[in-house]
């Protein structure tokens, strides 16, 4: 028989190994949509939309909560960040709108990506508060295009770091406008029984005037 010591060591060993699978979990989601939000699946070069971030801690708070935001190809999107919006608690803020900050959308040499500051607006991320971010941009390439979102920050409490939150977004880009095709098919398929009934036509005639002729 266990004593009560070992029993409650071993409760408390569980509590610790159960309760750490419970600690601050982020979540980032990523979108690319055009003019009314849909969500691009296939598009042309020249086509507006915006990229759609939403991010937000499960049950922690998060000290500095900052992304990182990449295309590839790098030329695939043409980013409008001096319009970039930012939400968060019903509150609607643009970036570069505080100069002296540096607005919480700037270009990072080092990582190689926009880098959003969540934390200069928000201060640390608390769990009831979904932060969203768009970028207004231009679709100018072809082929695959892929939007990539990191998300990371450090938990309040402890200063553990959690696992980064990673997502990304792809759809095509085309050099067709395929919404502006003319479909030729069915009219070949119309044609058809006409050409047949102008031959006959043609037939009739030319057998009743040999008929005459003769």
């Amino acid at each position: 028989m266990l004593k009560p010591t070992i029993v409650f060591l071993l409760i408390l060993s569980l509590g610790l190994v159960f309760g750490g699978t419970v600690a601050a979990a982020l979540t980032v989601n990523v979108n690319v949509v055009d003019v009314n939000g849909t969500p691009i699946t296939v598009s042309q070069p020249g086509t507006q939309g915006g990229i759609d971030v939403v991010a937000s801690t499960n049950n922690e708070s998060v000290n500095d909560p900052q992304a990182l935001i990449t295309t590839k190809p790098d030329e695939g999107l043409v980013y409008d960040t001096a319009n970039a919006s930012m939400t968060t608690n019903g509150i609607d803020w643009i970036s570069n709108s505080d100069p002296a900050q540096g607005g919480f959308l700037t270009w990072s040499d080092q990582d190689g990506a926009w880098f959003w500051a969540i934390s200069s607006i928000t201060g640390p991320l608390e769990p009831e508060n979904t932060v969203r971010l768009f970028i207004p941009v231009i679709v100018a390439a072809v082929g695959e295009i892929t939007t990539d979102v990191i998300f990371e920050g450090g938990i309040l409490d402890d200063d553990t770091n959690p696992a980064p939150a990673e997502d990304s977004y792809t759809f095509l880009s085309t050099s067709e406008n395929t919404s502006a095709k003319t479909v030729t098919v069915p009219m070949q398929n119309t044609g058809a029984p006409l050409a047949l009934a102008a031959l006959g036509l043609l037939g009739i005639l030319g057998g009743t005037i040999y008929s005459r002729r003769r």
